[in-house]
């Protein structure tokens, strides 16, 4: 039979619990992403459909060609817009018209950030494989 002085119990427990906070596993570090996969990918498809008709992919365009293939509100565009921005999947740039009815005029465009060579493998940048991989099992 053991007996157990009541003091030394608690210096047991206080041993104990402090062990197993000291010996968790640490959690690696997340990162957080705002904005939606697949609007993401959406958006995307969009920046790369206005850009291949030589245009600058701004706002109203995107929003149009969401609209049109995908039936995506125009805020709903908008705010994923900016948290791809923030997500730095999208990055922003300041374009001056040439040519149509106001020459000179300022326009904010999007283009698809590429990716670092440093970066470590994200969810968002391959989702596209993903989705492919998944459609073929």
């Amino acid at each position: 039979m053991v007996y157990c002085n009541s003091d030394f119990a608690g210096l047991c427990a206080a041993a104990v619990l402090t062990y197993r906070a000291h010996s968790m596993v640490r959690p690696s570090p997340v990162c957080r992403r705002e904005a939606d996969p697949l609007m993401a990918q959406k958006l995307w498809t969009a920046i790369n459909f206005v850009r291949s008709q030589k245009q600058v992919a701004n706002t109203e365009r995107i929003v149009r060609y969401l609209q049109r293939e995908y039936n995506v509100a125009q805020d709903e565009v908008e705010r994923q817009l900016n948290f791809a921005v923030t997500d730095r999947f999208i990055s922003i740039y300041r374009a001056v018209a040439n040519k149509g009815n106001n020459p000179g005029a300022e326009q904010d465009g999007y283009r698809i950030q590429p990716a670092d060579e440093n970066e470590v493998s994200d969810f968002y940048r391959n989702f596209n494989s993903i989705l492919i991989q998944s459609h073929n099992c």
